[in-house]
This record gives C-alpha cells, structure tokens and sequence, in this order.
C-alpha cells in the first residue's frame, strides 16, 4: 500500500484574508512537492481531506482507515501582528509513533499595501522545502530522483511570482465554480506564463463547460511548460478527449499516442485510440490498439467489448468466441454470455460446443428471458 498524508484544515485567525491565502499556499506547495503525477482538479490525492470536517465542495470521503498519516496543525499571528507561526502535527494512526510537531515562522511585508502580496516567495519555498523533508522522513517517503520533477521542484519554488501563487491556490482551493476558478488561473498564468499546472487546469474546466476549442489551447500551453512526466501525459491524454470531443480523431489519435510516450501502460489511452481508428473506418489498427490496452489488463471489460464488437462485424466467430471466453472469467454468471457464445459456434456450424453454452445459459437464468430464448436456440439446432 502506498503512504498517504491527509491535510486536515489548519486553524487560523479567520479575519485575516492574507493568513488564509498562506494556508492555501503552504499546503498546495507541500502538495506539488509531494505528487506522483496525476490528479483531477477538483479532488487531489495528497490533500482529499481537507474537507473531512465539514465538507465543502463536495468532496469524496476517504478511507481513513487506509490512510496512516493525519496531518494537522494551525497559523498564529504574533502580538504585533507581523509574523505568522506555522505549527504542523502528524498523527500516525496505527500507535507506532507519537505525534510530532514542527513548526516555522514567516514574516509579514514590512508594507503589503505597497502592491505586493504579504509574504515573499524565497521564505515561503524553503518553508515548503523544510516541511517536504521533515513529512518524507517520518512517512517514510523515497527520495526524489536526480534531475526529477520533485528534485527540481525542492530547488525552484513553482513561481517566481507570489501573485501568480496566489491566484493559482485561489482558483484551486478558494473558487467553487468553474466560472469563479477561471479567472484565477488566468490571472496566474498571465502574471507568470510558466505555470503548467495552471494552464492544464484551464483545459480541464474549459472541457468541463465544452469550449473545446479554448481546452486545446490550454491543454498546448500546459505541454510546453510542464516538466513533470505523469503530468504531461495526462495533459495530453486530456488533449485527446478535446479533439475527440470535436471528431478531429486523427488529432485525438496523435495526442493520445504522445501520452503514452510518457504513461506507457494506460489502458484507456490505448483504448481511446482503438476507438478512434473505428471512427476512422480503420477496424484493423482498432483491433491492434484493443487487444494492446487487453494486453495491459486483461479484465479491461471496455477493450473485451471492442474487440468483440469488431471481431463479429469481420465474421470472425471464433476470434469472438476467444474473447468472450475471457469475458466470462470475469463475470462466470452472466447467462447472455454463455448464449452469445452458442450463437457464435453456430455460425460456425459447430452445434455440439454451441449446445453446451446455450445449457449453460438456461442453468443461469431458468426462468428469465435469456434463459427462454436460449431454450428456443436449442430447440433450432
């Protein structure tokens, strides 16, 4: 099982906007450190339970009882109201460990009306970078790799630009709605064109209200700017569904086929493109791309039924036949199954292996419909 650290909200003063905004960046710098890559937008794996006490947004519930690491902790203000105390306790819920804390203060902006946001990037990323190190040791976290996406995130904050930061964990954590989150990440990424992630977000709400069209474009600006592997394919998996979306499926087909120069193993890359090949009248490469995501997972009902679908318009019954044949490993007591196979070995003139299907399935549903219709199919042979 793979380590997991939950947020739960901080506590802070309530009346000071700024504050909240440095919760918001404190956590989602901690969280890029943290990430293996994808996430949606609006549930992220690092962070999902945030929302435990009182969920807003909407957001799933995890499973606590598969998750050993509750962080929590709390923002003060000291008395002169120009510093911020950032206190972090991890709670190791299976008992082998106390709780521990840390903590680290961040000074105010000697003037934060003077048009700049009220904490400086450098003290806010070695923040981020003290508290990545101390939660990997204790959760037990591998080190990142030379020259990888979380190496170079431990040496360069994810802007230059506190403004840009701001909008983006404003978009990401503030906003509830797409039309509210839109205007954050264009403001981010206006402030500082760098911001992969936040042009890749703008895809996903852009695809979300179905202004593909502006996705494309987004989802392009995303791939030029991101560094991380797993990102970049699903900014191009997602790129794919655009143009998809739009039937340009030699587009989708290009899009998906980079994504898995980066995720080689998605099955539903792999699927996709099938998918596409049959709209383009190519059922050959559509087979070759089914039995590709099969290949990846064998259980992959999507690709089964792909593959079966294509295999009976060519009159391949048999090729049919080897592919239900996995499909019932999955579900053994699916009786229209077992009658498709009969009709399939019929078409082959083989009645003996059809009988025993079409028995199999009146065993599975004697008094059902599938059941009558296979009893009627006997009766024929």
């Amino acid at each position: 099982m793979q380590t997991r650290l939950v947020f739960f909200p901080l506590k802070r003063p309530d009346d000071e906007p700024d504050v909240r905004d440095l919760e918001h960046m404190v956590l989602y710098g901690i969280e890029e450190l943290l990430d293996l890559g994808e996430r949606g937008l609006y549930f992220d794996s690092v962070l999902q339970a945030r929302e435990v006490k009182g969920a807003r947004c909407g957001a799933p519930q995890p499973d606590l009882g598969h998750i050993p690491f509750h962080v929590t902790g709390s923002l003060t203000l000291d008395e002169a109201r120009s510093a911020v105390r950032i206190r972090l306790s991890v709670k190791d819920i299976t008992g082998e460990r106390r709780p521990q804390h840390r903590r680290v203060t961040l000074a105010r902006n000697a003037d934060p009306r003077c048009g700049q946001v009220a904490y400086e990037m450098a003290p806010l990323h070695e923040v981020h970078k003290r508290f990545y190190g101390w939660l990997a040791e204790i959760a037990g976290l591998p080190a990142p790799r030379p020259n990888s996406y979380h190496a170079y995130r431990l040496e360069h904050p994810i802007t230059a630009v506190p403004e840009a930061f701001r909008e983006l964990v404003r978009g990401l954590r503030v906003a509830r709605d797409i039309d509210e989150k839109v205007p954050h990440y264009r403001r981010a990424v206006e402030l500082d064109p760098c911001l992969g992630r936040a042009h890749r977000n703008l895809g996903y709400l852009f695809r979300a209200r179905g202004d593909l069209e502006s996705a494309v474009e987004a989802y392009e600006k995303a791939a030029a700017t991101m560094i991380d592997e797993a990102g970049l394919g699903e900014v191009y998996f997602e790129m794919g569904l655009s143009h998809a979306g739009r039937a340009d499926y030699r587009d989708s087909i290009r899009c998906w086929k980079r994504s898995l120069e980066f995720t080689p193993f998605r099955r539903e890359a792999l699927y996709n493109i099938g998918l596409a090949y049959e709209e383009l009248n190519n059922p050959e490469m559509a087979i070759e791309f089914y039995s590709s995501a099969r290949g990846v997972d064998g259980s992959y009902l999507s690709a089964l039924e792909g593959l079966f679908r294509l295999h009976i318009q060519e009159g391949a019954y048999l090729r049919a036949v080897e592919v239900l044949k996995d499909w019932i490993k999955i579900t053994p007591h699916d009786a229209g199954l077992h009658r498709i196979i009969g009709h399939c070995y019929r078409k082959e003139g083989m009645n003996d292996e059809a009988l025993v299907h079409l028995k199999k399935a009146v065993e599975l549903d004697p008094e059902g419909e599938i059941g009558r219709e296979a009893r009627r199919d006997i009766l024929d042979l």
